[in-house]
């Protein structure tokens, strides 16, 4: 049974492996370098190519869900041409260079992890995108420093010593963390158009520390809830966010402690 079940695992990994790999222009030298471990990976879809380390399937899987089933866009919140958009939680950047490519006036993206923010700065680098800026940093309640911890798939690195699956991360570094508020008065901004949060958790105690004047300067938010981590649940995101004028949208089976939450101002 054993043996049996070893082997239905191989060809379920290596079956979703090509079915991911087949959505991306270099589909061949994506699979190859998954058997072979032998370089990092380079994932390149049309005018976006991102970099990251060969070992992470669910990074594969997450990109395709940004790219092509549109994770984050949707026709209840979208890019819009000339948008300002802030993506915290950026890891290699598909959603920022996305963003970026379909006509954002500029992308501020904001990744703590040193091996995503490589990656990212790498990617800029071959794109050459003149509209974005990378910060080696998190956005937080906290302006200073916080402990940052290390978890086995860097898409659940986070600012908790437990990530979102209750999985214990011992290993943190330490990196520089913003306010909202503080990092749009350093960059002169008055408004957001687009607020993109994946931040393992972190997106509860950001938005219960924005003030008031900041949620009517921004127009549309699409965040990943984890109600396992988060200081807010997503019906208490929800309700915030309501209070504050915004329609909300919910995208949630109704069992995991993950989903989505789209919000739009109609003002």
């Amino acid at each position: 049974m054993y043996i049996i079940s070893d082997i239905r695992g191989f060809f379920i990994y290596y079956i979703n492996l090509l079915k991911a790999s087949l959505f991306f222009d270099n589909s061949l030298e994506i699979f190859m370098g998954f058997i072979l471990r032998s370089k990092p990976v380079t994932l390149i879809k049309d005018n976006v190519v991102l970099y990251f380390p060969n070992n992470e399937l669910k990074t594969v899987f997450n990109v395709v869900s940004i790219l092509k089933k549109g994770v984050y866009t949707n026709d209840f919140v979208d890019i819009d041409e000339g948008d300002l958009v802030v993506d915290i939680g950026a890891n290699i950047g598909a959603f920022s260079f996305l963003a970026a490519t379909k006509g954002a006036s500029h992308v501020y993206c904001f990744e703590p992890g040193k091996e995503a923010y490589a990656n990212l700065t790498r990617s800029l680098q071959k794109m050459k995108l003149g509209n974005v800026t990378l910060f080696n940093s998190c956005v937080s309640d906290v302006d200073g420093y916080l402990s940052f911890f290390i978890s086995k798939s860097s898409t659940r690195n986070s600012l908790y010593s437990n990530d979102v699956f209750g999985m214990e991360t011992p290993e943190y570094i330490h990196v520089p963390s913003i306010t909202l508020p503080q990092f749009m008065e350093k960059n002169e901004l008055r408004h957001i158009d687009y607020l993109k949060m994946d931040c393992e958790g972190s997106e509860g105690s950001i938005l219960s520390s924005l003030p008031d004047a900041y949620f009517k300067n921004t127009r549309k938010i699409a965040l990943e809830f984890h109600d396992n981590s988060s200081s807010l649940n997503h019906e208490k995101i929800i309700h915030l966010l309501e209070s504050h004028e915004f329609e909300t949208m919910l995208e949630w089976d109704g069992k995991q402690a993950i989903g989505m939450i789209y919000a739009r101002r109609n003002d």
